[in-house]
């Protein structure tokens, strides 16, 4: 293996994103960004954790796999990419100390919903539904989890000061999770509960609040609301649910 690329190769490089990866299991160990012969100095680390990796690899008769991912990037390019690698592999299965840029990982729903400015027909609604805002829970929860999603939208919600026609699944059978003013998803509902009677993931609740039980809605009822937006809410509408009424 080389251990310094020529100045043509330097030049033709610039900013770029490298690995290093043990040949025992080839699994990536670290994860870096730099010019000229950066990837290459890691062979002289002295730290204790990558020394003791190096000379594992050595001693078994091999030596450290250097990659080249991505190259000839600008320098905030290369901090983009390795920030995103490190989160891909995870920085706790990998000798990095920090996990570079910051980046977000977003779900394609979340993209898709970022972008799509598509609105909810509200004028030709089919059917009843209930709007449940999950403003203040949705950001402590994981995104890929659907059941997450589904016990904070489910409850435990006030029905005191309306709309009370909404716990009659009859008149309104679907509930649709508000974000930021998305439907993040739309529920089927069985039947509305007192809370106290139900044992859901945000533990008991009071018999002055409610809780439905139901399912996903079919793929049908979903692509007429999931990813799109609906009516901003004004400023003093502090009550998290709103009926919409049936249009045609």
């Amino acid at each position: 293996m080389i251990t310094r690329f020529s100045k043509e190769t330097r030049d033709k490089l610039k900013s770029y994103v490298y690995t290093y990866t043990d040949p025992r299991n080839n699994k990536v160990f670290y994860v870096g960004k730099g010019e000229n012969n950066r990837c290459f100095s890691h062979l002289g680390r002295e730290d204790e954790e990558f020394r003791a990796r190096l000379d594992a690899i050595k001693s078994s008769g091999y030596e450290p796999k250097i990659d080249i991912l991505a190259a000839e990037l600008s320098e905030e390019e290369a901090f983009v990419i390795e920030a995103a690698v490190i989160e891909t592999y995870g920085i706790e299965n990998l000798l990095n100390k920090a996990k570079g840029k910051k980046v977000r990982k977003r779900s394609v729903d979340d993209i898709e919903r970022q972008n799509n400015n598509e609105e909810v027909d509200l004028a030709r609604l089919p059917f009843n539904v209930l709007r449940i805002s999950i403003n203040q829970t949705y950001p402590s929860i994981d995104p890929h989890n659907p059941f997450e999603l589904y016990e904070i939208t489910r409850s435990s919600w006030s029905f005191e000061k309306g709309p009370k026609e909404a716990l009659n699944p009859e008149s309104v059978p679907y509930v649709l999770a508000s974000y930021n003013d998305r439907v993040m998803e739309v529920y089927k509902v069985e039947a509305w509960f007192k809370s106290s009677s139900l044992m859901h993931s945000r533990g008991y609740g009071s018999d002055n609040r409610h809780a439905f039980v139901g399912n996903v809605a079919e793929d049908s009822i979903r692509k007429l609301f999931v990813n799109k937006k609906l009516p901003s809410r004004s400023r003093g509408e502090a009550n998290p649910l709103k009926v919409y009424k049936k249009r045609v």
